[in-house]
């Protein structure tokens, strides 16, 4: 059983695609022939390339020669070993279609994240590869990152994409001036731009001898033909052409970019009804604090390539939310404020970029002043006493143990406010004056009246607190009870 799983998985990674091209007229010449074999030999090296699994490439000519007929009605289909079916992908509206199997594609847009690796998982693909300068490039999710070569995916490269199942992917941002550039022979290019125009149009038709698009089946244009399978490219496929000498080719010439405007900030929460926005902290504990902004950019919301705030804590991203509309989307993010950040207005510098702009603005929240302590015990539990006896109990400064141990859990000092109330049993009772406490080097009387302690006890800082309590003669016998209250000032 696991033998057949691993040659299952060898053939899912061994592509076989016969890739067919038809011509409904007699070749004029000998040239595309010989362009054709070339680029034969290119797919001959891309299966050399570690990774990317094979690929043979069978092209036939429909009605050159008589024998060459019998050979086309035998060949293959373009299919791969893994019934990865090879139908084309046209471009719908704002989005690219792609189906299950194999398609060649181009981006005609800047994408926001241009690494191979975000757009495979996007479009749950096999393996995406391209030919620029003379060399294949790829990437695939089957193997080891380094082993892939394809690190950036860009408007002027065409791909040859295999999905696992029909897929489409968004396309909401505009176009920006870029060039596209061909060496001498063939190369797979992108074509950036969202609506249709005759070859004629874009190329210098004396400087190419052949284009090949895939749509479902393979098509050809060669200049000076007078029946070609297409004659003009479309947003959304990419294109092999047969150069016969280098240039270059500039798409939206004099496009102008938008940058990006950041239309509000929001900073939550908000815990208080003044103006502006007061964020109260949480004693001895985080406080999250949320950012949110709105970002324009008339080039499109995928025009937008990062949102980063600067906060009292540094810098974080604030990733997407939803879309608002076309060129508008929510961004957010949070960060923590320690309770013990001091008290004071802070800034929020919200920076957006789309790769050629880059903006600010600034929000502000003031973190409020807490005074707040906190003592590590709930229950004080002076024992079994007897008359004229004296009970103890002794504090620590660790906040861990159960010994009386006060800490300033707010950021500002503090001073302390003590009182008690009378230990009572029934309706017998021990008056409060019976009990004593020390927090600031000397006992002092408990009262029912609020006493102010002078601690000046500082951010983090812990105070040990001892307690007294004496059983007068003649006190009945039972299990006293009272409260002490301890706050911070």
């Amino acid at each position: 059983m696991s033998s057949q799983k691993r040659k299952s998985k060898f053939l899912f990674l061994l592509f076989i695609l016969s890739l067919t091209i038809c011509y409904a007229t007699e070749l004029e010449d000998e040239l595309m022939i010989g362009d054709v074999n070339e680029i034969k030999e290119i797919y001959k090296e891309r299966n050399s390339i570690e990774g990317l699994g094979q690929t043979e490439v069978v092209f036939d000519f429909i009605g050159v020669e008589e024998e060459k007929v019998e050979e086309s009605k035998r060949s293959l289909q373009s299919v791969s070993m893994a019934n990865l079916q090879c139908i084309g992908q046209p471009m719908k509206k704002d989005e690219i279609r792609l189906k299950r199997g194999f398609n060649i594609i181009s981006i005609p847009i800047s994408l926001r994240n241009r690494s191979p690796v975000w757009l495979c998982e996007q479009i749950d693909c096999v393996v995406i590869s391209t030919y620029v300068n003379r060399r294949w490039l790829f990437y695939s999710p089957r193997v080891p990152i380094h082993i892939s070569s394809l690190k950036e995916i860009n408007e002027t490269i065409g791909l040859e994409v295999i999905v696992r199942k029909n897929t489409k992917f968004p396309i909401n941002a505009s176009m920006r001036e870029i060039a596209v550039d061909h060496l001498k022979g063939w190369n797979l290019v992108g074509y950036p731009s969202l609506k249709e125009t005759p070859i004629e149009d874009i190329y210098d038709i004396s400087k190419i001898n052949l284009i090949l698009m895939y749509d479902g089946k393979w098509k050809f244009y060669r200049p000076g033909r007078r029946r070609n399978s297409f004659t003009s490219l479309k947003p959304g496929f990419g294109y092999w052409v047969r150069a016969k000498e280098p240039f270059s080719i500039t798409y939206n010439e004099g496009q102008e970019n938008n940058a990006p405007v950041v239309d509000f900030i929001e900073i939550l929460p908000d815990d208080s009804s003044d103006p502006g926005t007061q964020v109260m902290p949480n004693a001895n504990h985080a406080k999250e604090v949320r950012i949110n902004a709105e970002i324009t950019d008339e080039d499109g919301v995928g025009d937008i390539v990062s949102v980063e705030a600067m906060t009292p804590k540094g810098g974080i991203t604030l990733e997407k939310q939803t879309d608002i509309d076309h060129n508008t989307a929510n961004f957010s993010g949070s960060f923590d404020m320690d309770y013990h950040d001091l008290p004071a207005v802070y800034d929020i510098v919200v920076v957006a970029s789309d790769g050629e702009d880059t903006v600010n603005e600034t929000e502000d929240f003031e973190y409020l002043e807490l005074v707040a302590l906190e003592l590590d015990t709930a229950n004080l539990d002076f024992g079994v006493l007897a008359d004229m006896q004296i009970g103890n109990i002794s504090g620590d400064e660790d906040m861990s143990t159960d010994f009386p141990t006060i800490k300033n859990v707010g950021n500002s000092v503090i001073d302390a406010e003590i009182s008690g109330t009378d230990l009572v049993y029934s309706n017998w009772e021990i008056t409060v004056d019976n009990i004593e406490y020390r927090l600031d080097g000397e006992y002092r009387i408990l009262s029912e009246t609020i006493t102010e302690i002078d601690l000046d006890l500082q951010l983090d800082e812990t105070q040990r607190m001892d307690l007294s309590l004496f059983i007068p003669n003649g006190t009945t016998p039972g299990t006293y009870g009272g409260s002490i209250t301890l706050s911070a000032k």
